[in-house]
């Protein structure tokens, strides 16, 4: 979510339990046994999530406003806050809620009750979470993303992939009135965005050659024409996947290690991957990270 953390590590939320209204902060424990734990971070602030009470609905990516979903959101006792357009263009960090595994942002929350918010106006897919803007659910986590209740936990690449319990222990508590939770990290802070605007074009001898754009992990304002995103990378690698149809299912041919943004498919390797030239390719470009490997998928047909 920021530019300082783009190393390994997770975020972790925590706010009051339920019953009592007093409530003096919690201790972060993990464990890679379930026994031994550490503390990794304390709180004294309460962040504010809950889960969701509809569906959100489909999102097709497009970077714009989408003015025709809502969700309705129960954040407990937490406090949700509108906000207007204007502002929220020009600060990216207004209003901004982890929906499932999509990251949204809203710019009206209108309460039904206490704790119980609709939120509309909303930026969809923000932060690189195409992947995740369909299949919403009922009971989806909701986290309003910001400082207050929120801790980033620095970890190390060789931790990736690897189950740990954690506890959140309220403080003057003994470590047994907390229930453990297992969790992974999966790298996802440090896995490379899909990629943009994949373009097919074909030479009078039937080579293809496909470009698209690179997205970026980091800060990034579009200055004017020719400038590139900042890498985030240890180095500059694409994968393109050539699939047999729009299944996406039957990889034909891998172009792996493309070192820009671009690929060639020539004519004799589709006659040898189909038996003829193909009036239609179904692609997959991934970049990739030196840590955790394929980014997620810009996949295109022409």
């Amino acid at each position: 979510l920021r530019d300082a953390d783009n190393s390994p590590g997770w975020y972790a939320v925590v706010k009051k339990g339920s019953g009592g209204s007093l409530w003096p902060g919690a201790s972060l424990q993990r464990s890679w046994d379930g026994t031994a734990y550490t503390e990794v971070a304390s709180y004294t602030d309460r962040a504010v999530f809950g889960v969701t009470e509809s569906v959100l609905g489909n999102w097709d990516g497009t970077n714009a406003f989408d003015e025709w979903s809502s969700v309705q959101v129960n954040v407990g006792d937490g406090q949700l806050s509108s906000s207007t357009r204007t502002d929220m263009l020009a600060d990216l960090t207004i209003n901004v809620m982890l929906v499932g595994n999509e990251v949204i942002r809203f710019r009206t929350a209108t309460m039904v009750s206490a704790g119980v918010y609709v939120l509309t106006g909303l930026i969809r897919c923000f932060r690189g979470t195409q992947w995740a803007g369909t299949g919403h659910a009922v009971a989806e986590r909701a986290v309003l993303l910001g400082v207050s209740g929120t801790r980033r936990i620095s970890s190390e690449a060789a931790q990736i992939n690897v189950s740990r319990y954690i506890e959140a222990v309220t403080f003057n508590k003994p470590l047994s009135s907390a229930t453990p939770e297992t969790f992974t990290d999966t790298g996802i802070a440090l896995k490379p965005f899909a990629a943009a605007d994949l373009r097919i074009a074909r030479d009078s001898s039937g080579n293809i050659t496909g470009t698209f754009k690179r997205m970026t992990r980091l800060s990034f304002r579009f200055l004017s024409e020719g400038i590139d995103p900042p890498l985030g990378e240890a180095a500059e690698l694409y994968d393109a996947v050539i699939y047999t149809d729009n299944t996406y299912t039957t990889v034909k041919r891998t172009i792996a290690s493309l070192t820009s943004a671009q690929f060639t498919y020539s004519a004799a390797d589709q006659t040898s991957d189909f038996g003829s030239l193909q009036a239609t390719v179904y692609t997959r470009i991934y970049q990739r990270s030196a840590v955790v490997g394929r980014g997620y998928a810009l996949q295109g047909a022409g």
